[in-house]
């Protein structure tokens, strides 16, 4: 454990990077039309995978949220322990996946018609 910071640390960046990773799946499997209703087209299907994103990313960035304690971890002070990109490169993956989410989930059906 990198300068003593508790298990929190490593704990909630997996889980991050986890939500982050389970977020981008749900429009790529509406894609393939995984377990689309006969009911729905593949365009509303799609269009309706962003809110699952969405929600996956905000969680994501709840999750790091509660690192603002560890300034070292967020990069509010200069450490050299390798958390700190860690913290950005999730960060920022988390807000671009929340954001094209929410484009998916406003125009998805545009894209695919």
């Amino acid at each position: 454990m990198p300068n003593g910071y508790p298990q929190e640390v490593t704990r909630r960046l997996f889980l991050s990077g986890a939500l982050v990773f389970l977020a981008v799946l749900p429009p790529v499997f509406a894609l393939l039309g995984t377990l689309k209703p006969e009911a729905e087209t593949l365009a509303s299907w799609f269009q309706r995978s962003g809110s699952l994103s969405v929600i996956l990313a905000v969680f994501a960035e709840l999750s790091l949220f509660k690192l603002q304690k560890y300034p070292g971890v967020t990069g509010l002070i200069d450490a050299k322990d390798g958390w700190s990109l860690s913290y950005r490169v999730i960060a920022y993956a988390a807000g671009f996946v929340g954001i094209a989410g929410t484009v998916i989930w406003g125009y998805g059906d545009i894209f695919i018609s």
